[in-house]
């Protein structure tokens, strides 16, 4: 009868054994399971910061080259502009120019017109002045004025000196005027 003491003994310390251990494995296993889905989380918002930085700096090199290549196009159409002061100053001299042979002005003109065809479809516009106008600091730039005889006259334009031009919204180059200005 001992014999049966010590096995049922030794079978219940076994059991509360394996229940003792498996309490121990599945609470290891809940921490381990706890710090994997930490570590999940750690990674997962690692990942959308990272995916967010590169929109966000897709977005800014995206920025970048619409700057940069409105400057490139700026720049040579400012350049371009002294080429269309040459023709504009050409074809004022009435006298000189309607001397020239009838074919040859026809061919400029032509050039000229071409010209200002193809800037425009670029985005280049004339800003339009004439003698009267009101004087615009946004759009004109005054290079002389003289005594304005009449008030009415105050600010207003004398003169045209060259072509102002806009690319869009923005004046790359004021029309240069001789202005009117009150004594």
């Amino acid at each position: 009868m001992e014999e049966e003491i010590l096995i049922e003994d030794i079978e219940a310390e076994g059991e509360n054994s394996f229940g003792k251990n498996c309490d121990q494995a599945l609470l290891k296993t809940k921490e381990k399971l706890r710090e994997c889905e930490e570590k999940s989380r750690e990674y997962l918002d690692g990942w959308q910061r990272a995916k967010a930085d590169y929109v966000n700096l897709k977005r800014e090199n995206e920025s970048d080259r619409i700057k940069i290549s409105r400057f490139a196009a700026e720049a040579l159409l400012l350049d371009t502009l002294g080429t269309l002061d040459l023709f504009d100053l050409a074809m004022s001299q009435k006298t000189s120019w309607e001397k020239v042979d009838t074919g040859w002005r026809t061919g400029i003109e032509a050039i000229y017109s071409n010209l200002k065809s193809t800037l425009s479809k670029y985005g280049l516009v004339e800003i339009k002045a004439t003698e009267g106008d009101k004087f615009d600091p946004n759009l004109h730039l005054a290079v002389e004025s003289k005594p304005a005889e009449n008030p009415e006259l105050d600010e207003t334009i004398q003169k045209v000196i060259s072509n102002g031009y806009q690319l869009g919204e923005k004046v790359i180059r004021p029309t240069k005027i001789i202005i009117w200005q009150k004594s």
